[in-house]
């Protein structure tokens, strides 16, 4: 068995004193590999903060744009669809003109 999966095979309070004291070891060492990578995550969060700060300031702009107006004008051309029966053709042209 290796050290992250060998069991306890005796119950005696010293055998299990001493895997504990064991896989601590090994808890310290995995902690020890994985620090620079959190201290370098950290420190990328730290620098995305303004710009996810920025990201949710034109997301509430865009609403304050789109929100009043675009069901409008969506509900209205889902009508035009309905009525054209799906065949809105590509785009206008002057020959369109009924």
């Amino acid at each position: 068995m290796n050290d992250t999966t060998e069991a306890v095979l005796s119950f005696s309070k010293k055998s299990m004193r001493s895997r504990f004291w064991k896989l601590t070891t090994l808890k310290d060492q995995i902690l020890a590999e994985s620090a620079p990578l959190k201290k370098e995550r950290e420190e990328l969060q730290t620098r995305m903060a303004p710009i996810e700060q920025r990201v949710r300031e034109i997301n509430a702009e865009i609403k304050e744009i789109e929100r009043p107006r675009l069901p409008a004008v969506e509900q209205e051309r889902a009508v035009i669809v309905r009525a054209l029966s799906g065949n809105v053709g590509i785009g206008l042209s002057s020959s369109d003109e009924e």
